[in-house]
């Protein structure tokens, strides 16, 4: 029982990692960088693949351990793909409906000196 927990929980973390570094990139890209997303990502997606490899084993399921070991970071990649898509498609639907303020030229300072027109 306790074993299944464990694995559950392992589990549902690396099922829901893309969804939480995703919306904080959306929330504070500054604090999330995509080099950030992508790192975290694949750190704690293999090492939640491993975690879940390991507490799933028993004597008689093998050395299964050994593929999350070696490519529990690809994926974790490969789940992150189709939340990227998610995160494209959110973003732009967010960039249609939010209001943006046009941009005004500023008008010259009549005080400032004028170094251009020496004609």
């Amino acid at each position: 029982m306790k074993n299944t927990v464990l694995e559950l929980i392992c589990a549902l973390g690396f099922g829901l990692l893309p969804i939480v570094v995703l919306a904080l990139r959306a929330l504070r890209p500054r604090f999330m960088p995509w080099w950030a997303v992508f790192g975290v990502t694949v750190a704690l997606g293999w090492s939640l693949a491993v975690a879940s490899a390991l507490v799933h084993e028993g004597p008689d399921t093998g050395a299964g351990h050994m593929g999350a070991l070696f490519f529990g970071w690809a994926l974790a990649l490969l789940w992150l793909m189709p939340w990227l898509i998610v995160y494209a498609v959110v973003q732009g639907l967010r960039g249609l409906f939010t209001r943006r303020t046009p941009v005004r030229p500023v008008p010259p300072d009549p005080s400032a000196p004028d170094h251009g027109s020496s004609v």
